[in-house]
């Protein structure tokens, strides 16, 4: 639904996700700093036991820092949806720096616009410019439909938005996930609830992509391993079966291309033989409807696996 005539202006909260790599923290607070309009309250948490906390008190006081004392994965980021006032919550991650001081007002328009929206994602950007393929993970071709707005299944965890209202009622992202397709997950979870997901072009961030803090397994596993949970959890029968299939089996060609495949197969093992511990609560006949609708335009599984043949660092 278009939104109609100009209503009270929304608050906004920023919630950066850090582990480890302080100076790319610095360098996405420091544009925060320069890029946010005064009264926009930010929120660090980490996911680390270090002196992240004593860095920012000393050179970034306006901001407040949240500590978990170790790696908790996604679930740091409900703590700071949690911790926050905003009716909207922006949520970032520490490689991810914006750029335009229009960033806030854009998001605000969005959801002015969008009023059934309960997240969006914005346009990732690699450091030299050009629209991240790493972090294109939307139902649509990268090339066709960057700079257009359209409802997409994939939440880009360290680049997006929320409405706060949407992100609780949703239950925040499944902790157990830990890291990789708790943005899908939680987006499913969002349609049942009649919430939209999208993606605009009229945000965009760019994204470091340090490689420090990523243990070069853990995509195998966890993406593995959280791609059969997605598909337990959420679609129906035949559908997560022709899911959990298709997407094993592109994990499988990842894994043996990039050397990985123990790590591959205990996310096969894991992901199968615990997926009964998960909750089923498969998309009901318009949901999935919906979803389908989405996937209209979605490139082929073939035509990703090329697109990614020989770009090792792009498989996350």
């Amino acid at each position: 639904m278009e939104s109609q005539g100009r209503s009270a202006p929304l608050s906004m909260s920023v919630v950066v996700l850090t582990y480890r790599r302080q100076d790319e923290l610095v360098r996405t607070l420091t544009g925060l700093q320069t890029h946010l309009p005064a009264g926009i309250e930010v929120l660090v948490v980490n996911n680390h036991e270090d002196d992240t906390k004593a860095l920012i008190a000393r050179e970034f006081p306006h901001v407040r820092c949240l500590e978990t004392g170790r790696n908790i994965g996604c679930e740091a980021r409900n703590i700071g949806v949690s911790a926050c006032s905003g009716d909207i919550v922006v949520t970032l991650d520490n490689d991810v720096n914006v750029e335009g001081a229009g960033f806030a007002d854009a998001i605000r328009d969005f959801f002015r616009r969008r009023e059934k929206a309960g997240c969006v994602s914005f346009t990732v950007l690699d450091p030299a410019g050009a629209v991240s393929r790493r972090d294109w993970c939307h139902p649509r071709d990268r090339g066709a439909w960057a700079d257009t707005e359209f409802q997409t299944d994939h939440i880009s965890e360290g680049a997006c938005a929320f409405r706060k209202r949407a992100f609780t009622e949703a239950g925040g992202y499944y902790a157990p996930f830990f890291i990789g397709h708790e943005g899908p997950d939680l987006c499913l979870r969002l349609i049942k609830l009649g919430f939209e997901t999208w993606y605009t072009p009229a945000v965009r961030v760019v994204h470091h992509a340090s490689h420090e803090a990523r243990p070069g397994w853990r995509a195998y596993y966890y993406n593995t391993r959280n791609n059969i949970w997605l598909a337990y959890r959420h679609y129906p029968g035949w559908y997560a079966l022709k899911y959990a299939l298709l997407y094993t089996g592109m994990a499988l060609f990842y894994a043996m291309r990039d050397g990985n495949i123990i790590p591959f197969w205990k996310g096969v093992l894991h992901g199968v033989t615990q997926a009964k511990g998960q909750r089923r609560d498969p998309l009901d006949k318009n949901e999935f409807e919906k979803l389908l609708e989405m996937h209209a335009f979605k490139p082929s599984l073939a035509r990703k696996m090329v697109n990614h043949l020989f770009c090792k660092d792009e498989y996350r």
